[in-house]
């Protein structure tokens, strides 16, 4: 009897205790960061914060693997730069570290774990170095800092984009820059390469710009690697461009104490190609940074 009364008693506690919330969907919104100009955001998750900045020609939606990896324990920042996804287009040359910055107040952020792809690392990379108070650690995915040797073999590819882009038009600069070397490491995937092709054409607007959006910086970040004094995890695939693993290898060199990973099978867009070896070497960091 005294068995029975026990596991009732055991029964009744565990009924009684309250559940996890479920995860809310995620709050949406703009943000504006100059006139007329405002970023898109998405936001989900609990925990500290995690700030996920995209690559060129794609949008925050490339980071899906990464939310359903971390919303459990993380608060998850997603944004559009401007000229992709639902941002608006810019108007004339800006520094996305304002953008950042913008959307840190608008959303009343502390501090924040900032994880850029490429060109989304340039910007999470001038953050860093021009608030650093606000940064718990940084992730330069297949982004070496600007600033470092730009080979003609490597940037000539790149150029040729733009150029198609003034001689035949958008749509036929966008089919060129699925052929860009960075990518070559889709062409055995036909899923991901969809994929990626899909998020690409929703962007093609960014090649409608007649300037790069990007106001360079003086000094370049490159320049400035040794100020970094946050936990640091610099990642690239081992398919990706020569110039992209050569610079990532600088970029690690020059950052005191960064974790320096490569990861195998990975071309540049290394955090769809292989989610699960990413979210395990952004994993070790945060841990490290705890």
């Amino acid at each position: 009897m005294r068995r029975i009364v026990l596991a009732v008693l055991l029964v009744a506690a565990a009924c009684s205790r309250e559940p996890d919330p479920p995860l809310e969907a995620p709050e949406t919104g703009w943000v504006e960061v100059a006139p007329r100009q405002r970023i898109f955001y998405d936001i989900q998750g609990r925990g500290d914060t995690l700030i996920f900045i995209h690559g060129g020609y794609l949008d925050r939606r490339m980071w899906r693997e990464q939310v359903e990896e971390f919303r459990d324990a993380y608060t998850i920042v997603r944004y559009d730069l401007r000229g992709f996804g639902r941002s608006d287009l810019p108007r004339r040359a800006y520094r996305p570290a304002q953008d950042l910055l913008a959307l840190y107040d608008a959303l009343q952020l502390g501090r924040a774990t900032l994880i850029g792809h490429s060109m989304g690392g340039w910007a999470a990379l001038s953050f860093t170095l021009a608030h650093p108070e606000r940064v718990n650690a940084l992730v330069l995915a297949a982004s070496p800092a600007p600033g470092l040797p730009l080979p003609e073999e490597e940037t000539d590819p790149l150029l040729e984009v733009f150029a198609t882009r003034e001689r035949a038009g958008p749509d036929s600069a966008l089919v060129q820059w699925l052929h860009h070397p960075v990518l070559a490491s889709l062409r055995n995937r036909s899923e991901l390469a969809n994929q990626v092709e899909f998020l690409a054409r929703e962007n093609e607007r960014f090649l409608t710009l007649r300037f790069w959006p990007f106001q360079p910086e003086d000094p370049p970040p490159a320049a400035r690697l040794g100020e970094i004094a946050v936990p640091t995890l610099v990642i690239w695939g081992d398919r990706d461009s020569e110039l992209v693993r050569q610079n990532s290898v600088a970029t690690a060199a020059r950052i005191p104490n960064a974790r320096a990973v490569t990861l195998r099978g990975a071309g540049h867009l290394l955090n769809l190609e292989r989610p699960s070896d990413f979210n395990r070497a952004l994993r070790a960091l945060l841990e490290l940074d705890e």
